[in-house]
């Protein structure tokens, strides 16, 4: 929805309502700084001059006429403040008003986290507040051992545990509602991305939530790095810097993150100048030679005696190109699930169902060197 900046806003963006949250926010600041030098005990005078300042202050001016998150932040924090004060002002401890003061401080942190994690700078700031606030009740000799450490135990868990509940809960939301694509998507996981519909990680998930079939597409990740199988229109080059020839063939490579050329259809064996999935939707059984196309570039998975391009040692694997009559491609791979599968259909399960992927000419598993970074 917004690629660039200094453009208008589509008409179904309520930006009237978006920008009143944050005019709000600033409006509700000055009240706020003024409670807070009075729970700090500063006099009226001084009081309505630090409001004073507040309102003629420049720069909380216009974050609060912008449609940003930085005054709501800095209300949050100072609410966490103002409520922690109270709490301690409060002349009857243990009373339903000294809870809850406590329940709206940590609930001003909860607040104050979902919004922006610098929100933390906040926290450390009421943290320093409590330590202190703690330190002067060691100094009482009216309150006990035991006292001393359900004073702690409460603030901890309330201050705590209030802000980490509320940051779940708001993640839950948040991707409870976000179920549609957008521009950002490369920053997802796949299993994010999966999530999402329309996608092709999500109809990948879908085709395949049972029984892995021929023609189904879905996306390969390595267990022990946890990196995709990804290919992408660039190839090898003729030559490496080290003087090494390569295929020149579209490169295979092993990604970290989610995108759409993770992707890869399963066939049974077929021409390999033709990269059509058949309308064969079969299962797909433990021992089975197959062949992988890749979505995108309907390249079919290819491995041969070449060198690999960071591991020399290991073998070549690449997107098939036919360049010439001369050049055989080896594109048959046996699929083994790591059970005692039998020849039965695979079940497949999205991030749980491991396979050993066989090269049938060479004999050489499809794995991604440790010793590398790919």
């Amino acid at each position: 929805m917004f690629e660039q900046i200094n453009i208008p806003y589509p008409p179904m963006v309520p930006y009237v309502a978006m920008r009143s949250v944050s005019a709000i926010a600033g409006i509700l600041l000055v009240p706020c700084v003024f409670k807070i030098m009075r729970e700090l005990g500063y006099s009226l005078t001084s009081s309505y001059l630090a409001a004073f300042f507040v309102v003629v202050d420049n720069a909380l001016a216009i974050q609060s006429r912008t449609i940003m998150l930085d005054s709501i932040l800095i209300l949050s924090t100072n609410l966490a403040v103002l409520f922690y004060l109270k709490f301690c002002n409060c002349k009857r401890r243990w009373s339903s008003r000294w809870y809850g003061y406590l329940l709206m401080s940590g609930v001003s942190l909860g607040t104050l986290l979902g919004v922006k994690y610098t929100g933390i700078l906040g926290m450390g700031l009421l943290g320093v507040i409590v330590l202190i606030d703690l330190y002067h009740l060691i100094g009482e000799k009216n309150i006990s051992i035991v006292e001393y450490l359900l004073h702690f135990s409460v603030r901890g868990i309330v201050l705590l545990g209030i802000p980490l509940l509320m940051n779940i809960g708001l993640f839950y939301v948040h991707f409870n509602l976000t179920t549609n694509p957008g521009i950002h998507d490369g920053f997802l996981s796949a299993n994010e991305k999966a999530q999402m519909d329309g996608t092709q990680l999500k109809l990948a998930y879908d085709q395949n939530s049972t029984v892995l079939r021929y023609g189904s597409k879905f996306s390969l990740r390595h267990a022990g790095s946890s990196c995709f199988l990804h290919s992408h229109n660039e190839v090898y080059p003729l030559r490496y810097e080290d003087g090494r020839g390569s295929s020149h063939q579209q490169h295979v490579t092993c990604y970290e993150f989610g995108d759409a050329n993770n992707i890869w259809f399963i066939r049974k064996p077929g021409n390999p100048d033709d990269s059509v999935v058949p309308d064969d939707t079969s299962p797909v059984k433990h021992g089975d030679i197959v062949e992988f196309i890749h979505a995108n570039t309907e390249k079919l998975l290819n491995s041969h005696d070449v060198a690999a391009p960071l591991t020399p040692q290991s073998q070549e694997v690449a997107g098939y190109i036919n360049y010439s009559a001369k050049f055989i491609p080896y594109l048959r791979w046996k699929l083994e699930v790591l059970h005692d599968a039998g020849p039965y259909p695979v079940y497949w399960q999205p991030g749980k169902v491991q396979f050993v992927i066989t090269h049938q000419h060479s004999g050489q598993l499809l794995t991604v060197s440790k010793q590398v970074k790919l």
